[in-house]
């Protein structure tokens, strides 16, 4: 920085630059540069070297402000816009970026209000063994149910509850519903099969799942093995340690353990075979134009051989035809789900199904 400039600290790890006497405002991007190249610099951290990005927010005034609050928020606001852009980079305010702010606040402020008073609900939609047509069980889907808007689909809400922090207590919620289905249907002797339970990243990176799924089999007193936990490729690339230790530890219990969405990322095959993994679940990209798209015939005929030679059992997702499921059943795939069998329902409407199935 140069010496008539401001260096401050707001706290936390937020920081505020003034820069005076400015030529132009795209001068900005000179000092901008500067400290993204900086801290791409290792420094040692008690003998660790360690290595730290920024995202920088620029306002400019008198163009975009004329009071120093003013001034601040809205570098506040850009700053928010390069993380939300990639992260390690700088952003100039835009008037529309108040606006993106202002609804992310809004659904931040509603998604916490949902949490507080447990407005969540569990849909199941079946999984069918594709051997002898049984019911294997059901995958467990959020759905948020919000007073004004009424029923509201996880991909309009679950990427906020992932940047918040707050899906590791949605997820909780999840774990305690699905129990209590679970126990409602044991004492009722119905054959449920088992549940499958989709689990982020932030689940796993940050919160204690393994006791919180200890937890709720103690409280519901379930065994281990009617629950199954799904987890995504790009999961198990990024913290394949400790995913990796996570997922042993649930095997142990008793949980079977699933890669969903499979071949869609960019696992190594060779990381594959130590992976604690039961179940392969094939993304429904594949499945759509069975059987007649030849590549997607290639794909998953070679994962289902590969998964059986792995020692995994396959399931394919999003099967709507029976053309598609005949085709799965002679491939050897071993379970599938889909509209065919039947769309995702609230706890009591699977309840009916499973009584109609048996």
């Amino acid at each position: 920085m140069r010496s008539e400039d401001t260096v401050s600290r707001l706290g936390g790890d937020e920081f505020a630059l003034i820069l005076n006497n400015l030529a132009h405002p795209t001068d900005a991007i000179i000092v901008a540069k500067k400290l993204l190249v900086s801290l791409q610099e290792p420094f040692d951290l008690k003998g660790t070297s360690t290595l730290v990005t920024a995202s920088i927010g620029i306002s400019v005034a008198p163009h975009d402000a004329e009071t120093p609050e003013q001034l601040l928020r809205q570098a506040d606001t850009a700053m928010y816009g390069a993380k939300e852009g990639g992260r390690n980079d700088y952003r100039f305010y835009q008037p529309e970026m108040t606006l993106r702010a202002q609804e992310r606040l809004n659904g931040e402020r509603f998604l916490r209000r949902a949490v507080l008073n447990h407005e969540f609900e569990v849909w199941y939609q079946p999984k069918i063994n594709l051997l002898d047509n049984t019911v294997a069980g059901a995958e467990a889907l959020v759905r948020w149910r919000d007073p004004l808007q009424g029923l509201i689909f996880p991909g309009e809400f679950i990427p906020l509850a992932e940047n918040t922090g707050l899906i590791i207590q949605i997820g909780e919620q999840v774990i305690e519903m699905v129990c209590r289905d679970i126990r409602r249907w044991a004492d009722l002797q119905i054959v449920h099969g088992v549940i499958a339970i989709n689990v982020a990243p932030l689940q796993i990176d940050r919160s204690d799942f393994v006791e919180t799924l200890k937890s709720a089999l103690r409280a519901f007193d379930l065994p281990a093995h009617v629950l199954e936990v799904e987890v995504t490729e790009s999961l198990m690339m990024a913290s394949p340690e400790h995913s990796r230790e996570v997922l042993a530890t649930l095997q142990g219990l008793g949980v079977t353990t699933s890669i969903d969405d499979f071949g869609t990322g960019y696992s190594s095959l060779a990381y594959l075979k130590l992976l604690p993994i039961d179940h392969l679940k094939i993304d429904r990209s594949f499945i759509s134009d069975l059987p007649n798209d030849s590549r997607d015939v290639a794909i998953t005929k070679t994962i289902v051989e590969l998964g059986h030679a792995l020692g995994f059992k396959i399931i394919a997702e999003g099967v709507e035809t029976e053309a598609q499921h005949s085709f799965l059943k002679q491939t050897g795939c071993d379970q599938a789900q889909g509209y065919l069998y039947g769309r995702p329902m609230p706890a009591a409407d699977y309840e009916a199904w499973l009584n109609g199935r048996q």
